[in-house]
């Protein structure tokens, strides 16, 4: 079930293909299967009148020759009583067949059987002879009538009688009997209008019917003819065509195998499409899911490496631990800052900063775990110094709104008191940055980084001589 919903498109698809397919090929095939039943018909019919005993044919045909002399003199001859139409069934009748004879019309590729009547089950495969008009057998003062179908979807019949003319021939064959007939004239008639089909006397007279206009079938067409003497044999060539295949049917054919062998070739294209789509979309997340279990460079180094940067307690980012991969370390450079103008926490950052790298330049691969403790007491050192610097810079504001309070109220020993602490606060700081630079220059090799910082710490020093002057 679930392959069917999921197949759902595929096959409504095929469906409908099909469909219009058979819609497509519906006429052409059926016509052409008509006109071969109509053929084997004919055939079997000959061949039952064929086998026949000499006394039974005379018998079927004296019989036919009586009843076509009976309607001379009949008024009601086209509203027959069951009896008389029961009478009328079993003339010409051969028993294996129920075939009454056959009609051609050469130039039309027309070849029908003639049946008994002309009930609808009779004309939708064949040419129906009308009861109460003469038997197709030929004679003075007889005139028989024929009536076909046109326009059926499944076979062609009396489609093509409107292309006759007057001088053109069709031919009635009964039991062994041959009758032509020439076209002398070609009316449209109401249904109700039956005048054009009376026995003429000592006249032989068959006039062919069908509906008219095409498919609206409002009117009949009559289309009588008068008995010629018999063409050859080599002039009714259509005996055999109906039940050939035609050209259309095989035109058809082709086209409907080309469209078939289209259609598969667009669904297994379409297939192979689906199936390759979901390859790349499987192999896409497949190498998605590799790339997703490959481990992070950043997180491939040592342990304390995750303590790479921390938050210092003057806001800034100080750097611990080392690393052994030249990539990080340039990573790291670059993504050092450089210290704003006496701003003395950011430089003793930057200090810090170039020392840890330079001392991870140069420990070996068996010293990494000294380094690492290293670093760590560095950063534990310098957390501790930052702390000391934050108190020294809190304590130093304090004694400065200290002694702007007491120079308001005229106590100058007080502010002098103030003015020692804050230049012991200051001092303090300018030996935890000497002591920093000192520890990064006693450090090998030497670095970039480090030429930096001594600018850096030379410009500091300037700054605090300049200080000192004012």
């Amino acid at each position: 079930m679930k392959k069917i919903k999921k197949n759902l498109s595929k096959v409504v698809l095929v469906v409908t293909f099909l469909a219009g397919l058979s819609l497509l090929l519906y006429p052409t095939v059926a016509n052409w299967w008509n006109s071969f039943h109509a053929t084997r018909s004919i055939a079997s019919y000959d061949e039952t009148i064929a086998a026949l005993p000499p006394e039974q044919y005379d018998e079927l045909f004296d019989a036919a020759i009586a009843y076509n002399e009976t309607l001379l003199d009949d008024g009601g001859r086209y509203f027959p009583s069951d009896a008389e139409h029961q009478y009328y069934m079993d003339l010409l009748s051969i028993e294996g067949s129920e075939v009454l004879g056959s009609i051609q019309i050469p130039t039309q590729k027309i070849n029908l059987p003639i049946y008994h009547g002309t009930s609808e089950e009779v004309l939708q495969v064949g040419a129906g002879h009308l009861e109460g008009t003469s038997l197709p057998i030929g004679g003075e003062s007889t005139h028989t009538v024929i009536s076909g179908h046109r326009g059926l979807p499944s076979a062609e019949l009396f489609n093509n009688i409107v292309n006759l003319a007057e001088g053109d021939v069709f031919v009635i064959k009964v039991l062994n009997q041959t009758i032509t007939y020439q076209v002398e004239r070609i009316r449209t008639v109401l249904p109700t209008e039956v005048n054009d089909i009376d026995i003429e006397p000592g006249r032989d007279l068959a006039t062919l019917v069908t509906c008219t206009p095409y498919g609206v079938n409002t009117h009949r067409i009559l289309i009588t003819g008068h008995r010629i003497e018999n063409l050859s044999e080599d002039f009714l060539n259509t005996k055999d065509n109906a039940g050939l295949v035609s050209q259309t049917l095989i035109a058809a054919i082709l086209a409907g195998i080309i469209l078939v062998v289209l259609f598969v070739l667009l669904m297994i294209r379409s297939s192979k499409q689906k199936r390759e789509q979901k390859k790349k979309q499987k192999l896409a997340a497949a190498d998605a899911a590799k790339l997703d279990e490959r481990p992070d460079p950043a997180s491939a180094n040592t342990p304390n490496q995750e303590s790479k940067l921390s938050p210092s307690k003057d806001g800034g980012l100080d750097q611990a631990g080392s690393s052994d991969n030249h990539t990080d370390s340039m990573t790291q450079s670059k993504k050092t800052k450089k210290p704003n103008k006496g701003s003395v926490p950011n430089l003793r950052s930057f200090l810090l900063s170039a020392k840890q790298k330079k001392a991870g330049k140069t420990e070996q691969a068996d010293q990494t775990h000294k380094a690492e403790s290293s670093a760590s007491d560095s950063v534990k050192a310098e957390k501790q110094t930052s702390a000391s610097i934050k108190e020294n810079q809190a304590s130093s504001k304090q004694s400065k709104k200290s002694e702007t309070d007491l120079l308001a109220s005229g106590n100058a020993v007080q502010a002098a008191s103030e003015r020692t602490k804050k230049s012991q606060s200051e001092k303090k700081q300018d030996q935890s940055i000497e002591s920093l630079y000192k520890q990064l220059k006693d450090l090998k090799p030497e670095d970039p980084m480090e030429t930096e910082a001594k600018a850096l710490y030379e410009q500091f020093e300037q700054e605090k001589r300049s200080g000192k002057d004012k």
